[in-house]
Parts: C-alpha cells; sequence; structure tokens
C-alpha cells in the first residue's frame, strides 16, 4: 500500500488469501485452510483495517469449503461430524495439490449455519470489505451426504450451495450494502447468489 501510494496510485482495496496463514508444499507458498486470523503473519491486522478503511481502503479475504485437518476448525467440525464422509463413514479427505483435507457438508444444516457463523465471527466482524468464496467444484461422486442425497445429483449444485451460503452469512449480519464476495466455481442458481465471478484459473 505504501509503495503504491508513494507511486501516486490510487487503492481501493487490497486482496489478501493468507490473512489466515500459510503452509509451504511441494507446490509452492499456500493458504493454510484455517478460517482464523493469523496473528503471527499479520500483527495488528484489526488496527490495520480500520486504519485503511478511514483511507477509503477495503480488506479482502478468501475462505473456500475446505478444512486444514491440521487444525482447530477441522477438529471441532469431525467432532461434531460436519464434514462429508466416505461410504465408510470417515471424513472423506480429498487431496488439494499436494495436501488432503476434509470438505464441510452443506447439506447438513447445522454445519451450514457453523460455517456461516465463522464467516461472521472471523471475517465481516474483523472488519473485511469482502472476500473470495473460492473452490466448490470438488464434492467426490461417491461421497456420502448428510441429506442422504446422491452426490452424482448434489455435485454441480455444489458451487450454488456455497455461494448461497456466502450471501446468507452477508445478508444476517446486515452488511449487504457494504461487504461482497466473488466466487470461481459456479453452475446454474451461482449467479442469483454471487455478486462477482473470478475468471481466473481456467485451467
Amino acid at each position: 500500500i505504501e509503495a503504491a501510494e508513494n507511486a501516486g496510485a490510487k487503492i481501493c482495496g487490497i486482496w489478501s488469501q493468507d490473512w489466515c496463514g500459510c503452509r509451504r508444499t511441494g507446490f509452492g507458498y499456500q493458504v493454510m485452510w484455517n478460517w482464523q486470523w493469523d496473528r503471527d503473519l499479520y500483527r495488528d491486522l484489526d488496527k490495520k483495517i480500520v486504519e485503511w478503511k478511514e483511507k477509503g481502503i477495503r480488506f479482502l479475504g478468501y475462505i473456500n469449503p475446505f478444512l486444514a485437518i491440521e487444525k482447530n476448525l477441522y477438529k471441532y467440525a469431525a467432532e461434531n461430524g460436519y464434514c462429508v464422509k466416505d461410504k465408510e463413514g470417515k471424513d472423506y479427505l480429498v487431496t488439494i495439490t499436494t495436501f488432503p483435507a476434509a470438505m464441510v457438508d452443506l447439506t447438513n444444516p447445522d454445519a451450514r449455519e457453523w460455517y456461516k457463523n465463522i464467516i461472521k465471527d472471523n471475517m465481516i466482524a474483523l472488519g473485511m470489505g469482502g472476500w473470495m468464496a473460492d473452490f466448490g467444484e470438488y464434492l467426490p461422486v461417491d461421497s456420502v451426504l448428510y441429506s442422504g442425497e446422491d452426490p452424482q445429483v448434489v455435485h454441480n449444485r455444489w458451487p450454488a450451495m456455497w455461494a448461497q451460503l456466502n450471501r446468507e452469512a452477508i445478508e444476517e449480519a446486515g452488511v449487504q450494502d457494504e461487504v461482497f464476495f466473488f466466487t470461481r466455481a459456479g453452475y446454474t442458481g451461482t449467479i442469483k447468489n454471487s455478486p462477482m465471478m473470478w475468471t481466473g484459473d481456467q485451467h
């Protein structure tokens, strides 16, 4: 921000994917999927967000439907049965690039409420002006869902369900006029819930 301002550039926002921490893998520098502010990586972020907002600069973060299995949010989700299961009844761990991760079951009403509260408490309350609601396309077609629905049928609807969860979190927090999110994966129904689409990652 300082470098851009010193160069005379006007800034309306800054987007930080790793606000919640990072992990080093063979793939490179990747986000730690534990949706809580990493106070070691971003010291005084809560104060800086207020400072930036006063200058007209909004802070954007990042979230997706996965949970890092080595962190506390996954532990809570696993203990409460909030994750998509495999046919043996275990949490279905999906390998993304080089590491396994669990996926929150969006057909479980309790899991949906819990995840919406994570967005409200850890992102909106922190002062974020928005975030990328990434992924949504990875539901395994051989998984077992809380709702009992066929995952092959639900698979394509999953991105729209993910977008709807994010929209509801913003509306329930009463900040729909100042906070937004953008999505990458999509299907019929995504656009009515998502304010904007990210057109990267086309591979």
